[in-house]
């Protein structure tokens, strides 16, 4: 395994969202080059399908406000990244641990990303940042070729 595979089975359901614009910022060096690897290993079409989840994932790994990744409550900011991640099940309409193809998501996210930051991302200190609609991910497949429509911009 190189330093730039991802075991990612599963996602944090706002993480979805947060991938779309990623620009390498983030709460510390350390949680900023975990999610390059995820972002990554997402651009390079290396993530098919994964579970949709309201709990700590691999990108949290890196996270300072990370605690305790086996309580529900382990993060600093739990209950607003937990309603976060439950505004955006429901508005892709996901139950949680809901196995979901990457790409079709995305391609909905990227098609819908205005009304989602509004919908998902009230009270998020990124908010700025993604709502500039720079996105930054265009995944390929394992070829290297773009994956379906989900090129942006």
């Amino acid at each position: 395994m190189t330093p730039d595979d991802v075991d990612l089975s599963s996602l944090r359901a706002h993480h979805f969202l947060c991938l779309t614009t990623f620009a390498g910022k983030g709460y510390s060096p350390e949680f900023v080059a975990n999610m390059n690897r995820v972002f990554g290993a997402a651009q390079r079409g290396e993530i098919a399908r994964l579970r949709a989840t309201a709990e700590a994932d691999p990108i949290c790994g890196a996270c300072p406000h990370l605690q305790d990744r086996s309580a529900a409550d382990g993060c600093t900011f739990g209950a607003s990244i937990a309603a976060r991640d439950r505004r955006m099940l429901r508005a892709m309409g996901w139950r949680e641990n809901q196995e979901v193809d990457f790409a079709a998501a995305i391609a909905i996210i990227l098609e819908r990303h205005r009304d989602l930051m509004r919908e998902v991302c009230r009270g998020c200190d990124w908010a700025t940042i993604c709502g500039e609609e720079r996105f930054t991910l265009h995944p390929t497949t394992a070829d290297g070729n773009p994956q379906g429509n989900v090129l942006a911009t």
